[in-house]
């Protein structure tokens, strides 16, 4: 569904799935708060249903958001993700939002140069998952503007090193912001990355 008729056929069949429900089925859902909570539920279910889409239930909180100082706009929002393997739902709620600059902050073995991580690299898997949804919500027409991807990894030969990854063109482009001798990790033995 592209987004110019969205909010028409959200309308339509909204309406039809209010009208579909009689009289006492609107009685029960407004006994209680949490029966009107289900009630919507079902009735969301059948919109979605009648649109070709699926109803999920809290989707959106954000782990840090930077405002504007006086009218606290969001302007960039932020998701940690301390396993970044598990962090595409993290880039999936990146892209559902509205502001100039969405970033994940993640930490992986990054660097997939031989003798780094013995070819445990996460750079390849990572950067085609985050990009196959980027490219799903930018197919659809709802990407608002830019998203980044900042990677952090302690490295085994005892270098921190910072990538940022940018997904604001059809192809990502990396850069590298930080990279300094540091010693070895103190998060975890011979450098590796924290699993949890």
């Amino acid at each position: 569904m592209r987004h110019e008729r969205c909010a028409e056929q959200f309308l339509v069949q909204l309406r039809h799935a209010i009208d579909q429900r009689d009289a006492d089925q609107w009685r029960a859902a407004w006994g209680t708060q949490t029966a009107r909570t289900r009630f919507y539920r079902t009735l969301l279910t059948t919109v979605a249903g009648a649109l070709d889409l699926e109803l999920e239930q809290e989707l959106l909180l954000v782990d840090f958001v930077m405002v504007g100082t006086r009218d606290r706009v969001p302007r960039v929002f932020l998701e940690s993700e301390n396993i970044a393997t598990s962090s595409v739902q993290e880039i999936r709620k990146l892209c559902c939002l509205s502001a100039p600059v969405k970033v994940l902050l993640t930490v992986c073995a990054w660097d997939d140069a031989p003798g780094i991580w013995n070819g445990d690299g996460q750079r390849r898997p990572l950067t085609a998952a985050w990009s196959q949804e980027v490219a799903a919500h930018r197919a659809a027409g709802t990407l608002v503007g830019a998203i980044i991807a900042i990677i952090a990894e302690w490295r085994p030969d005892n270098r921190l090193c910072f990538h940022a990854l940018r997904f604001d063109a059809p192809q990502p482009v990396e850069t590298l912001l930080s990279d300094r001798e540091m010693g070895p990790s103190p998060a975890a033995a011979g450098g590796a990355p924290e699993t949890d």
